[in-house]
C-alpha cells in the first residue's frame, strides 16, 4: 500500500492493518506522532 501524499484516514490504518500482519513503519511514525499531539492536547 503506497500513500504518497495523500492523506491517512482511520479507515486506511484498519484497512492496511488487516491486509499486513507487520505493521509497516510509517504507522509506527504515525501513532507516535498522533500520542505525541495527544499528550500536548491534553496538557
Amino acid at each position: 500500500l503506497l500513500y504518497g501524499r495523500k492523506a491517512i484516514t482511520p479507515l486506511d490504518l484498519a484497512l492496511s492493518s488487516t491486509i499486513n500482519t507487520e505493521e509497516p513503519p510509517y504507522e509506527q511514525q504515525l501513532q507516535a506522532h498522533i500520542d505525541f499531539i495527544t499528550n500536548k492536547l491534553q496538557q
